[in-house]
């Protein structure tokens, strides 16, 4: 709430490229039509070296970064925060505290230099915005495979409600991010036949496989 107030689109729990490090929120600002920067703030419950690292790497693929951690309780907690302050400021590194209030206060301002977000930018969907709470360990990324299984899903709702859809017309349609068809098809059909895929319902009919669209609980479904 406190970043969208300032105007930031947020994208939680983002991954640049497999096997970098997940930024737990992606902060973008537009002017207009125009994207003014793109930030990463690490939301986590305590500071380490490990986090600062992880902040700076963000800084070579975003146009700022910073950390977001609870308010230190206690006189002797505060010193030592406070004694990173300086290490913070000179890395550039954004600084946010939460006390138990829950009123965000900004401690250090991060040093933003565009033109460094680029490729973070273009891993940005919509569907982002709809995962679970940043930072959380249990929280859900939106992979490529999520980006496939929601772009058959929009086929099946928009083009064919009732009748459903053969899996290989459907992936004509909707495309996939399987390096072949081939791959595609002998992946997801063993994804649908075995413990099936959220949000699309299967059938046989006449020996081949026919997918339809299945509102998920969030959509106003019914639980499996």
């Amino acid at each position: 709430m406190y970043l969208k107030a300032l105007g930031h689109i947020c994208y939680p729990e983002v991954e640049c490229a497999k096997g970098d490090p997940i930024a737990d929120i992606v902060c973008v600002r537009r002017k207009g039509h125009q994207v003014e920067d793109v930030g990463v703030v690490e939301v986590k419950t305590s500071l380490s070296l490990r986090l600062v690292r992880q902040a700076c790497w963000w800084q070579e693929h975003a146009d700022w970064a910073g950390l977001a951690l609870p308010a230190p309780k206690g006189p002797k907690n505060r010193d030592e925060r406070e004694k990173c302050y300086g290490m913070l400021q000179r890395l550039g590194l954004g600084l946010w505290e939460v006390p138990a209030d829950g009123q965000v206060e900004l401690i250090l301002r991060p040093l933003v230099v565009t033109g460094r977000s680029e490729a973070l930018r273009q891993k940005l969907k919509p569907e982002h915005q709809q995962l679970g709470k940043a930072g959380s360990a249990r929280a859900e990324r939106f992979t490529p495979f999520q980006q496939t299984r929601e772009a058959m899903r929009r086929v099946l709702r928009d083009s064919y409600p009732v009748e459903g859809c053969g899996l290989k017309e459907l992936l004509r349609e909707s495309g996939h991010h399987y390096p072949t068809d081939q791959k595609a098809i002998s992946s997801l059909r063993g994804y649908l036949t075995g413990d099936g895929i959220r949000g699309i319902r299967c059938e046989q009919h006449q020996g081949k496989l026919v997918l339809f669209y299945k509102p998920t609980e969030e959509e106003g479904g019914m639980a499996a």
